[in-house]
């Protein structure tokens, strides 16, 4: 397969001469839509990326006045800061848990009415376990703890919900979940992790990025050196036979689309190294406890 390290440039110029007719932004659709289909086609190891979730520590200074029935609270001896904001609050010993919204260094407000007993010194904790992936993620691949050599175990979240309802215990995590995306324009993925990290610490990950489609006014950004520029011709030459109503060419064009594209597929399974599949370690733990049932018919002290 030949690989030539193209400009964006470069590439419609070639397509340009190839269907001289073709309304030049049309040109430049075709081009990235199927640049998209190409890098969306599979995990490609090429855009594998390595980053890391920064956690952050629990803040407890002060105490809180809550009152019950209403949404709001007031601190005494606190310094909230406006980084605060979406992350949970807990109050003394009651297992619920609210979203909190900053207003001030002092006074803040809770995404629904506390339902506790009111109280003007109470203590409470605010913390996170619900962290924004990068926005140019497509697809997490894993997250890693620090403390041994082993990912954090995926689950769903009705399954951390069966778990954990209240997300009460903290410490190192040892599982994830996929969470809804946050607010942002455009909106990331979010993960949530379990136990609550209450210490600051960096959980690393890796994640399969999606790359940004060409800037027609930036012509000098490269295509990825193993992207093979003759595929993106052909997916072209099949749009521009369609949009023509040349319906048998279309069909031979985008036949040599999927072969070229087959081609780059093949030649990613011969870098990637093979992988044995491996169960869970919540699915095997058990047996641990099983061996030493066997081995020791009597009660343990």
């Amino acid at each position: 397969m030949s690989v030539t390290n193209l400009t964006f440039g470069e590439l419609r110029f070639q397509c340009q001469k190839r269907h001289s007719g073709l309304d030049p932004d049309v040109l430049d659709s075709y081009i990235n839509e199927r640049y998209r289909r190409l890098v969306r086609r599979v995990p490609w190891q090429r855009l594998k990326i390595q980053s890391v979730i920064p956690t952050v520590a629990e803040y407890t200074a002060g105490t809180v006045a809550v009152t019950l029935g209403s949404d709001a609270i007031t601190g005494t001896d606190t310094v909230w800061t406006a980084e605060m904001d979406g992350r949970c609050i807990r109050f003394g010993s009651d297992a619920a848990y609210y979203e909190f919204s900053y207003a001030s260094a002092t006074t803040g407000v809770l995404d629904r009415d506390y339902e506790g007993a009111s109280d003007a010194l109470a203590s409470y904790s605010i913390w996170q376990n619900i962290f924004p992936l990068p926005a140019d993620c497509r697809q997490l691949v894993t997250i890693r703890v620090t403390d041994v050599a082993r990912d954090l175990d995926q689950v769903s979240a009705e399954e951390l919900d069966e778990m954990a309802a209240t997300r009460t215990s903290t410490g190192n995590p040892i599982l994830y979940a996929l969470h809804m995306d946050d607010g942002s324009a455009p909106p990331r993925q979010q993960v949530e992790v379990y136990p609550v990290p209450i210490e600051v610490t960096a959980l690393p990950f890796w994640y399969i990025q999606d790359p940004a489609m060409f800037d027609i006014s930036e012509t000098s950004s490269y295509f990825p050196t193993w992207i093979n520029p003759n595929v993106i011709y052909d997916g072209v030459a099949a749009d521009v036979c369609g949009k023509e109503k040349d319906y048998a060419g279309k069909k031979l064009y985008e036949a040599d689309f999927l072969r070229g594209m087959n081609e780059m597929l093949a030649a990613e399974c011969e870098r990637t190294p093979g992988a044995q599949i491996q169960m869970a370690e919540r699915f095997t733990r058990h047996r641990d406890r099983r061996g030493i049932a066997l081995t020791f018919p009597f009660e343990l002290p």
